[in-house]
């Protein structure tokens, strides 16, 4: 059959495939890498400079508020679910929100005080800070493949 101009050629039409991929994992580390890339220079900029926010404990429980509302929109989408802590992970659970709540303040101030750049290559060393604590802590060793894996991540 010949198709002119406007007409709909004979036979079930096929969808061409997105050039963006369909890889729900891949897409959530590209947001993810985004997202942290956007707020540590936001944060730069807001936290430093001549006319600096002076209120940084303001500035973390703003991102903790809105962080919670991310969070609410990707319940509300279906992306996620929110269940309530078992009891028993309950001490847990707050030591590493405590860890978390330290983590983010002295990267605020670490924000402030340095360099982007230093502040990122810092937090890049945090894979092999975690191998060494784990090896040491736990006296669980890894394969040769998880000890080279880290050269490309801390060096890069």
């Amino acid at each position: 059959a010949v198709c002119k101009v406007g007409a709909v050629p004979d036979g079930p039409i096929k969808a061409r495939k997105s050039a963006m991929p369909d890889d729900k994992p891949t897409q959530a580390i590209t947001f993810l890498i985004m997202v942290a890339v956007s707020r540590t220079l936001c944060t730069k900029w807001l936290l430093s400079g001549d006319n600096a926010f002076a209120y940084p404990v303001l500035y973390s429980a703003i991102s903790c508020v809105t962080s919670s509302l991310a969070i609410l929109l990707f319940v509300m989408l279906g992306e996620a679910q929110i269940k309530f802590i078992k009891r028993e992970h309950l001490s847990s659970f707050a030591l590493i929100a405590s860890l978390t709540a330290v983590d983010m303040g002295a990267t605020n101030i670490a924000v402030e005080s340095i360099s982007v750049a230093l502040q990122q290559t810092i937090k890049a060393s945090l894979p092999v800070m975690v191998v060494l604590l784990e090896l040491c802590l736990q006296q669980s060793n890894h394969g040769t493949m998880v000890y080279m894996s880290l050269i490309p991540l801390t060096a890069g």
